[in-house]
């Protein structure tokens, strides 16, 4: 197990994050459709995928409700966060979201970056700058 405190540097190098679509190339796979395992808990709920997709919610409001969802399970030392330390550091310090949406468009996963690299001190956003959507 990585002894790994967020308020302190990381002793190895941060874990660079990016996203793709799934299937584009290997990656972690955390769309609601076809996440497995730990990473089904980064998953957003079926209900929240709806709401947004049929016009219910807005991002402001999905991004909102997205946190709740994954706050209480991203504390360090619980899953998924250590499973997402040891998932890094066996791919070279790398992390590849994936999700069914489009690269440029609004998605969780651009949502799950930024919180990891704000809430972490163990995560860099290695997206291209073209890629992150503007809001």
């Amino acid at each position: 197990m990585l002894d790994f405190n967020p308020l302190k540097p990381p002793r190895k190098s941060l874990i660079s994050l990016t996203r793709t679509q799934v299937d584009s190339r290997p990656g972690l796979d955390v769309s609601a459709k076809s996440a497995k395992g730990w990473a089904a808990k980064l998953a957003p709920p079926w209900t929240l995928v709806w709401g947004y997709k049929h016009g219910r919610i807005c991002e402001h409001e999905f991004t909102k409700r997205y946190l709740e969802h994954i706050d209480p399970i991203s504390v360090p030392g619980s899953l998924p966060y250590t499973d997402l330390l040891h998932y890094g550091r066996k791919r070279n310090n790398h992390i590849n979201f994936q999700c069914y949406c489009s690269d440029f468009k609004f998605c969780h996963t651009h949502v799950l970056i930024d919180y990891l690299v704000n809430r972490y001190c163990g995560f860099s956003d290695a997206r291209p700058p073209w890629m992150i959507p503007r809001h």
